[in-house]
């Protein structure tokens, strides 16, 4: 009886231990998971070539002295590099560059989340980049080495979340045309369905089909193309049209507002006048959420460089599209140039893909390359690096 009585006790004990500590914003009906990020020292020599490309052009000539790989608590991978000059910097997977947020202009719901659900620890270091969606996120260092990711309305994102749905949600997922049973293979303009080729000469004159996928959902055969216009074109296994999409249709939250160039933040416009001199800006943008509270600007320069700024006007990165058809192309035809730089650059891959693009008299124009790990790089038509881009 006595030792019934004291194991009781030490029941009620542990029993009311885990009621005090269960996470206030868990919800019941889920399992208490809240993913909180990680943090791992990794050599220099393990980051991804974008990644690699970029600290060279930032920090010419100086060395990396520590390398961090901060991976937020929605998945997002930031990488943090130490120079040799003491400078750091972080850099998403893509190797767009990341600004740091002192915690005097950390937003104050971000500081309240993080002394409400990890009490004892300090933000060691906060930083807004873009996500692989390119949607700009903050990632939110912690003195206990956890990285919490916010969104740009500053709430909370938990990677776990999503495994936790109930199963009454699995209907809805049946029919996302983003399912993870859905295997989409790049082809070549050529291996479109002649009435797809049709449809889009009679519908969309001008325009030209950039690139060409073939998507196979659970035994279901469907086609996308892209257009030069931005437009993504969906059609059946037999050519038939579906229906159109847009960037907006795939991200309600962003929204993209023509304005004028003077209408940008002074910072932007002094780092285009100082960085892109004897360029003249075409199209400015500023982009808002749902709410309509502005989250970036955008702007397009006379020579085709698309250049991506945050909320206050600061820097974030640089796109340069190369528009064309696209032929495929085995990798034996890729100039010198490009095979060179592959192999120097990103060593142990394999290119599993390779295009020439051409404008439209038939002129080279540029390259496209795809390899084994998802990367796209490109090049212009002498074989020189363009840009790279992760899938």
């Amino acid at each position: 009886m006595k030792r019934t009585f004291l194991g009781n006790i030490f029941l009620w004990v542990m029993i009311a231990f885990t009621a005090c500590n269960t996470p206030e914003n868990v919800d019941p009906n889920q399992n208490a998971v809240i993913s909180s990020g990680s943090v791992e020292t990794i050599a220099s020599t393990a980051l991804p070539a974008a990644v690699l490309n970029a600290i060279n052009k930032d920090f010419a000539g100086q060395t990396i002295t520590e390398t961090l790989k901060e991976t937020g608590s929605d998945g997002t991978v930031m990488y943090t590099v130490t120079m040799s000059s003491q400078s750091m910097a972080s850099y998403n997977e893509a190797g767009n560059k990341g600004t740091e947020v002192t915690l005097t202009n950390l937003a104050q719901a971000i500081k309240d989340y993080v002394n409400n659900n990890f009490a004892g620890n300090t933000v060691s270091r906060a930083v807004s980049l873009p996500n692989s969606t390119n949607v700009n996120l903050t990632l939110v260092r912690l003195s206990g080495n956890q990285v919490l990711s916010f969104d740009a309305a500053n709430n909370f994102l938990n990677g776990e979340t999503d495994d936790n749905d109930d199963d009454d949600d699995d209907d809805d997922d049946d029919n996302d045309s983003d399912d993870n049973n859905c295997v989409e293979d790049s082809i070549a303009v050529s291996a479109l369905p002649q009435a797809i080729r049709d449809y889009v000469a009679t519908n969309y004159a001008g325009q030209t089909i950039q690139k060409a996928y073939k998507e196979n959902c659970n035994g279901t055969i469907q086609y996308e193309v892209e257009l030069s216009g931005g437009v993504e074109l969906i059609f059946d296994a037999n050519g038939q049209f579906i229906k159109k999409e847009t960037d907006d249709d795939k991200n309600d939250n962003k929204n993209e507002v023509a304005i004028n160039a003077t209408d940008l933040p002074q910072a932007t416009q002094t780092y285009i006048s100082t960085n892109y001199a004897g360029k003249t800006i075409t199209k400015a943008y500023k982009i808002t959420d749902s709410t309509g509270i502005v989250t970036g600007y955008e702007v397009e320069l006379n020579d085709g460089t698309e250049v991506y700024f945050d909320a206050t006007g600061n820097f974030v990165k640089e796109e340069k599209d190369i528009e064309g058809t696209e032929t495929a192309i085995a990798a034996s035809e890729l100039p010198q140039a490009v095979q060179t730089y592959i192999s120097t650059n990103y060593a142990g891959k394999t290119i599993t893909k390779a295009y020439k693009i051409t404008n439209t008299a038939g002129t080279v124009i540029g390259y496209e390359v795809e390899l084994s790990d998802g990367t796209e790089v490109y090049f212009d038509a002498n074989g020189n690096f363009v840009k790279a881009e992760q899938d």
